[in-house]
């Protein structure tokens, strides 16, 4: 039975870096080994573009990941995983849907090519990714932060004009770690803010009160003055120990979130 074993790797693991036409001239040899039903050949082609794909130092063009996904579904629907083939005929399709299989690789009648055919555009929601700092997120080969959901994406890395990550990323596969702009210590760094700012503003007026002490006329006025000025610097510390909280939260949180 032809296997096709498609693993994950980082490009920062690997000794070498592969060309998108290095990958194109193995993508051509296994596809021509499916279609002469020539199984050793087409496990080395597919072992040699395993190894390979992960080390591509340029973002990944549609087409190519295209022809990817195609070969993907080739391997998956012999080892009979027909939900697997679909997904991965999805995103050829949806990656490049002008192509046609050649009758060579896919005859009339062949359940893969029906399966192709019939494949119409898809509503699914896409996953947006958190926004990336100092490098940015290509998806297919292009940057874009809305993940499709339905189908896999090649995954990549670039920083400074160089990938540095490249990974084929099937729906419900977490997407790699990567630098992220910190949301949520952002937040919580500009919620310490305002309540340093509102702390301010209610002992201001705590000070402004208290200064109505000096002109207060009888008892019952004196005493609405000193309530009023409790409550403002009452209200004053509170809201400057939520800001010191919210600081220091934000201060654990760090880069991570």
């Amino acid at each position: 039975m032809l296997s096709f074993i498609f693993t994950t790797a980082l490009a920062a693991d690997c000794g070498f870096a592969a060309t998108e036409a290095e990958l194109h001239t193995t993508m051509e040899t296994a596809e021509q080994a499916y279609a002469e039903l020539d199984v050793a050949s087409f496990r080395t082609a597919n072992d040699e573009l395993r190894l390979a794909f992960p080390c591509i130092d340029t973002p990944v063009s549609g087409p190519t990941a295209a022809r990817l996904a195609r070969l993907r579904a080739l391997a998956l629907s012999t080892a009979g995983d027909d939900n697997g083939a679909l997904q991965a005929l999805t995103a050829a399709k949806e990656l490049e849907p002008s192509y046609a299989f050649p009758m060579e690789l896919l005859p009339e009648g062949h359940a893969l090519r029906t399966a192709y055919n019939g494949i119409a555009p898809s509503s699914a929601p896409k996953a947006r990714l958190p926004r990336p700092r100092g490098v940015d997120v290509l998806l297919d080969g292009q940057a874009d932060l809305w993940r499709p959901t339905h189908r896999p994406t090649v995954f990549q890395i670039e920083r400074d004009g160089h990938v540095q990550d490249t990974q084929l990323l099937w729906p419900g596969d977490p997407a790699p770690d990567y630098p992220k702009v910190p949301v949520t210590r952002n937040r919580l760094l500009y919620t310490a803010a305002g309540l340093g700012a509102g702390a301010l503003a209610f002992y201001g007026g705590a000070w402004a009160s208290r200064s109505g002490l000096d002109t207060a006329e009888g008892a019952d006025a004196l005493q609405g003055v000193q309530q009023r000025t409790n409550l403002l610097t009452g209200l004053s510390l509170g809201f400057a120990i939520g800001a010191g909280a919210t600081t220091s939260a934000a201060l654990l949180v760090g880069d991570r979130g």
